[in-house]
């Protein structure tokens, strides 16, 4: 592999001296296993996360409708009475009478 060639310097932007630019050192890369390691290892912490979330919004929601309930009035007073038409008058119960 041959090596990098040294670049040229170049003069400063803003004028006197020289600035050196050398190339980035290489970083060592992950080993195989370790980014296995790390993959599963987050993943499982994601997915545990996942479900206690899930877990916890669910308890919520049980909660809020066992104490809150689904019954909302307010609905039906903004939508009118919108039942069934009115059927005929009730009839009066017949006199009652001494004996």
């Amino acid at each position: 592999m041959p090596l990098p060639r040294p670049q040229k310097p170049k003069p400063h932007p803003w004028g006197g001296g020289y600035i050196r630019i050398d190339p980035p050192p290489k970083k060592k890369p992950f080993q195989p296993l370790t980014e296995v390691v790390l993959s599963v290892v987050l993943g499982g912490l994601g997915a545990f996360g996942l479900v206690a979330l899930l877990i916890f919004v669910a308890l919520r929601l049980r909660e809020k409708r066992r104490t809150e309930g689904s019954y909302r009035p307010s609905r039906e007073e903004q939508a009118g009475a919108r039942g069934p038409p009115p059927g005929p008058p009730l009839r009066l119960p017949p006199e009652e009478r001494l004996i």
